[in-house]
């Protein structure tokens, strides 16, 4: 959580969401066969509507990778679930991934509920046995991805998403 990091102790990078990509998300019907994720949207709504305390927002989840070989088409999807949630959208590139969240220790400070697109990119990559130099960044970087998703705050959700394309 937020309050287990001091402020001395993060690296203070302040996303801006682009309003542009949550406005003009595509209608569910243009999305193809993607039932499961407007059923998970849903249940965000229901969390949201309610208390939206911790254990409620555990089961419904607060990351989300999709599978599918076409990564447009699953930002596009991750768009129209922050639409439907009432969440800014915000994209970070695998470009700005590798420069932004590879410092340790780090954080990212959202000012209202955002549903973050990490693209896919060589951040998602496993270990290179003969660069040792390389994968200790790799982890590095890895590990603050998953250090920023267990740092989820339900009185400011952020929900972090990405796509194996």
């Amino acid at each position: 959580m937020y309050q287990d990091k001091k402020p001395d102790q993060l690296a203070d990078i302040t996303a801006k969401p682009n309003e542009a990509l949550s406005t003009n998300a595509l209608p569910w019907s243009k999305l193809g066969n993607v039932e499961v994720v407007r059923k998970w949207s849903e249940e965000i709504i229901a969390v949201i509507k309610s208390d939206g305390n911790l254990e409620n927002w555990a089961l419904v989840g607060h990351a989300i990778t999709l599978i599918h070989e076409d990564a447009i088409n699953c930002r596009n999807v991750l768009q129209r679930v922050a639409h439907d949630i009432g969440y800014e959208f915000s994209e970070i590139n695998a470009t700005e991934i590798q420069q932004r969240l590879s410092a340790e220790p780090m954080d990212i400070n959202y000012s209202v509920p955002t549903l973050v697109y990490l693209a896919p990119g060589n951040w998602m990559k496993g270990n290179d046995d003969e660069d040792a130099d390389k994968d200790n960044l790799l982890l590095t970087l890895q590990g603050n991805i998953c250090a920023l998703i267990h740092q989820f705050n339900p009185n400011n959700p952020v929900i972090f998403t990405t796509s194996t394309a």
